[in-house]
């Protein structure tokens, strides 16, 4: 039997890799013709992880929506129920290395995510400059992933950085 470490760790590498690589409601996979075009992240130490993932069509005869994909890994739920067997004999998956993840997808119009990208080139600039220093407030950590030209320009950072904020304003409004 698996020790509860190695049960976490199989649980959080699934729950990581749904919040990377969602999908659409129901399971059902992305069309083909989709190619990722941005990546923004918000892990919380308090609290959920979230991604939002948007993907553009690629170049068809057919018109194909812009679609956001949003995962949420509800996190604390997960390691109260490892923690608390009270909690995890209640839970639906029991004891299971299973994420208890949340998908949404949306079409988007062309000008959001043009907005949304416009922020991740900002934030792009400001995290890699020397002036701007974001510090850990609330322990969230933060990152984005822009996909342009088949090559993909990744940052990381801890909370504090106001650029991110106006992001994370839209990507709000987009619930």
């Amino acid at each position: 039997m698996k020790g509860y470490e190695e049960t976490w760790a199989e649980l959080e590498a699934k729950a990581l890799a749904s919040l990377e690589s969602p999908q659409l409601v129901g399971g059902l996979p992305l069309p083909a013709c989709y190619e990722l075009s941005l990546r923004f992240w918000m892990f919380e130490s308090f609290g959920d992880y979230r991604s939002w993932n948007f993907y553009k069509p690629q170049m068809t005869s057919e018109y194909h929506p812009i679609l956001l994909l949003k995962t949420l890994w509800q996190r604390n739920e997960d390691a109260r129920r490892f923690a608390l067997p009270d909690v995890g004999i209640k839970h639906l998956d029991k004891f299971k290395p299973i994420p208890t993840l949340s998908f949404s997808d949306r079409q988007v119009d062309l000008e959001v995510l043009e907005l949304c990208l416009d922020k991740a080139q900002e934030i792009l600039r400001c995290v890699r400059s020397t002036e701007c220093r974001p510090i850990t407030i609330d322990g969230a950590y933060f990152g984005t992933d822009v996909f342009a030209d088949a090559r993909s320009k990744k940052v990381e950072w801890n909370s504090g950085l106001p650029v991110s904020d106006e992001l994370l304003k839209i990507l709000a409004g987009l619930a």
